[in-house]
């Protein structure tokens, strides 16, 4: 799988090869759960459409995972989500509120994609200054913001209450699923002019997620699926940055954001192919005179 990315992403991509590695995981009795949100179930570790998967273990041992804390927002009742009493209003990185689906993201699921509600949730409460206390959770699908209420949207996909202990779970992370490997192989022959063989591979995942078959495989709906059914799990900027769509991408968001936030400068989001890869650090480009920085910075 790793193989395969990198065929993809080299400067000169090298799809056939990808092609190869991509037909084999597809002989190597990996399988598609029957239910969208099960994969990501701690009582699902390594199941038959976990390729790699970050291991985590509960307990005192240093292995736990912690991130669900910091994916729901930053709240006075964690039990409202979490099924387990506490706060994560904790400042810095140690805090709830991070990784927050957007109104974007939310409206972009078509309609019936049963990912939607299985990857976000709404918390529905009421903000005191810093403090934010939930008073109900809900569905994102047809949502309706309530009249005086605050809500905020959280990465849903990951968790699975009730909960013992605080910041301490045995969450799993997934890095590969056969899902991503269906879309990528899909993606892969839709480069090579294979959309005819890229086809099954693409309405395979999205049958799972309740969607009707496409008629045809493009480099649109292909990205567009790996967005939804990858969501949230670190996939999308490399998507981007291997298709050739993270600037016009990125730029799109910013203006959007920026016509929504006015706290965000006009400088902000002002991306560029320079930017797709950061500069090297000063230090070393002083301690190594051979090194030459890279563009615009």
């Amino acid at each position: 799988m790793l193989l395969a990315y990198a065929y993809m992403s080299k400067p000169t991509r090298d799809y056939a090869k990808a092609e190869t590695e991509l037909l084999d995981i597809t002989k190597m009795n990996y399988t598609l759960l029957p239910n969208y949100s099960d994969v990501f179930s701690p009582t699902n570790k390594n199941n038959s459409e976990s390729i790699f998967e970050v291991q985590y273990k509960a307990g005192n041992d240093g292995q736990q995972s912690d991130f669900i804390w910091r994916f729901i927002p930053k709240t006075t009742n964690t039990e409202a989500i979490l099924g387990l009493h506490g706060t994560n209003q904790r400042g810095g990185i140690t805090s709830g509120g991070w990784n927050a689906p957007t109104q974007e993201m939310v409206s972009s699921y078509e309609s019936g994609d049963k990912r939607l509600p299985a990857s976000i949730g709404v918390a529905i409460g009421t903000q005191t200054g810093d403090s934010f206390t939930i008073s109900s959770v809900v569905s994102p699908v047809n949502f309706t913001p309530p009249a005086g209420k605050t809500f905020y949207y959280f990465i849903n996909k990951y968790v699975f209450p009730p909960y013992t202990v605080e910041w301490n779970t045995d969450q799993n992370w997934p890095v590969y699923r056969y899902s991503g490997a269906l879309l990528l192989l899909a993606e892969c022959l839709v480069k090579q002019g294979k959309n005819a063989e890229a086809l099954p591979y693409l309405n395979q995942v999205r049958k799972r997620a309740g969607l009707p078959n496409l008629a045809s495989a493009t480099d649109d709906n292909v990205a567009s699926e790996m967005r939804h059914e990858l969501a949230f799990e670190n996939h999308r900027w490399t998507d981007l940055v291997r298709n050739g769509k993270a600037v016009e991408t990125l730029n799109a968001k910013g203006k959007q954001l920026k016509s929504l936030y006015g706290w965000l400068l006009p400088a902000s989001f002002n991306v560029t192919n320079n930017r797709l890869i950061y500069a090297i650090p000063s230090r070393e480009v002083q301690i190594n005179s051979n090194l030459v920085q890279n563009p615009g910075y």
